[in-house]
């Protein structure tokens, strides 16, 4: 669960630019702002669940007081939430 408003804070941040990098990465133009942000917070929670299911220890990475291995992991997740939401869209035309 969740504990303090720092870490919200933090998951937002590190969320908004997974979703940034994995919409400059895919090249999505149709995302706002908060269509980014919305992407990588959700990215970065399939992202973490992901690296815990299949054993890959992404805490104590760090560069000052960011997170890096937070960040990969929500990168990854925002790309395979693009993916995902790119072939459902295609599915229904």
């Amino acid at each position: 669960m969740i504990g303090s408003v720092d870490q919200i804070v933090v998951i937002v941040v590190i969320g908004g630019v997974a979703g940034w990098l994995a919409a400059a990465l895919l090249r999505v133009r149709a995302l706002s702002f908060g269509g980014t942000m919305i992407v990588g917070v959700i990215g970065s929670f399939i992202g973490i669940m992901l690296f815990r299911q299949i054993d890959i220890r992404i805490e104590g990475y760090q560069i000052g007081p960011l997170p890096i291995g937070h960040l990969f992991a929500a990168f990854l997740g925002a790309v395979l939430l693009i993916i995902v939401l790119r072939l459902v869209r295609r599915q229904r035309s």
